[in-house]
């Protein structure tokens, strides 16, 4: 009977540990204004969503443990649990049944999302391929979108897709150079990788947004499942806090001051 009260305790333990801790996976990359690519959990400038998280959990007294994957990864390990959460994901009803997003009334939270992000169409001011009004104008090769995510399945589905992915630096650089008709990638992240590149001459950012959804913050099924009250706080806090700073934390990353540390 003493073992079995110190094996119940020890278990106590175990269940509490992983309750104030979230592992979550961030794809290794750069993705300027929304996550620096820095590691450290304690840290200031860390990108504007990836802040929001941080203080969603610091208001539950959760500690972080970010770690960096390819996106394809993050997703993997997510629907596995060998990590608890990742972000940004967009919602389709395919991953609706892999991971936890927040829900109200069986769908997906009208509020309860990390952001709302533009996906616009990069093209050259040189040529005359342009994306208004729904359609991509004057195309010749078709556009091309970032490796793993959902939006080249869109861009499939309009039989505009080039047929290859790209990271943000090559995307833009082929679009400059006329390899491709154009790149779609979120529009804040297209301003930086122009920046980046300096190719604020040669590169056109259309204003006719190609999508607009949300970025949600998801949690494994299995963690959504052992601690759903803790996770729905969590959305909760990355709600108002993305209400209350969001736009602010956006305007501060595009400072001149801050923005050429990352250039």
């Amino acid at each position: 009977m003493k073992y079995l009260w110190i094996i119940f305790i020890f278990s106590l333990n175990i269940s509490y540990a992983n309750e104030n801790r979230v592992r979550l996976c961030l794809e290794n990359l750069q993705l300027y204004p929304y996550s620096t690519g820095k590691e450290q959990t304690n840290k200031k400038e860390a990108g504007a969503l990836v802040d929001i998280i941080i203080e969603a959990h610091k208001k539950k007294g959760i500690e972080l443990e970010i770690i960096r994957r390819p996106w394809k990864r993050c997703l993997m390990d997510t629907r596995s649990g060998k990590v608890d959460a990742t972000a940004a994901v967009l919602w389709s009803e395919e991953r609706d049944k892999i991971y936890a997003f927040p829900k109200k009334a069986n769908k997906p939270h009208p509020e309860n999302y990390l952001w709302s992000p533009e996906y616009v169409v990069i093209t050259n001011k040189a040529s005359n391929v342009r994306y208004k009004d729904g359609n991509l104008l004057n195309h010749k090769y078709g556009l091309s979108a970032p490796e793993g995510y959902l939006i080249t399945s869109k861009l499939i589905s309009k039989g505009i897709s080039r047929g290859h992915e790209f990271g943000p630096s090559r995307g833009v650089s082929l679009v400059a150079i006329n390899r491709i008709d154009g790149y779609v990638i979120e529009r804040q992240i297209g301003r930086y990788f122009i920046a980046k590149e300096k190719l604020e001459d040669k590169l056109l950012i259309n204003k006719d947004p190609f999508h607009v959804d949300k970025f949600y913050f998801v949690f494994s099924k299995s963690f959504q499942q052992e601690h759903s009250e803790l996770a729905e706080e969590i959305w909760d806090n990355i709600a108002m806090i993305r209400n209350e700073k969001g736009k602010n934390l956006i305007d501060y990353y595009f400072k001149k001051d801050v923005l050429s540390k990352y250039l």
